[in-house]
């Protein structure tokens, strides 16, 4: 299987700062389908790109971040399995969210 070559400059700060203002945006707003937008954009960019973490360690934490919040946010938009698999392995990116109140 080839891999598909980078089309997105994920790993430039210029990027990355796109991406984070997004989704401080879509947290602002509660905007749970935009952070289901950008949930589903990332998997899919990383069954694409498997190596991405290894080549660019710092920006795969950061959109590993970005992601567990997307998660969060885009709860009410997901899958049981997504829902589930959240709780067991991205709490504590829940409480990283502003007014986010577990119960």
């Amino acid at each position: 299987m080839a891999l598909k070559s980078l089309t997105i400059p994920l790993a430039d700060k210029d990027v990355m700062a796109e991406w984070r203002a997004a989704l401080e945006a879509a947290i602002a707003a509660d905007d749970g389908k935009d952070a289901r937008a950008f949930v589903g954009f990332y998997s899919d960019f990383l069954k694409d790109n498997p190596t991405f973490p290894g080549e660019y360690p710092e920006a795969a934490a950061f959109y590993d971040d970005l992601y567990a919040k997307a998660m969060w946010l885009a709860l009410p938009y997901l899958g049981e399995k997504d829902g589930l698999a959240i709780f067991e392995s991205r709490l504590t990116a829940a409480f990283k969210l502003p007014d986010f109140d577990l119960w």
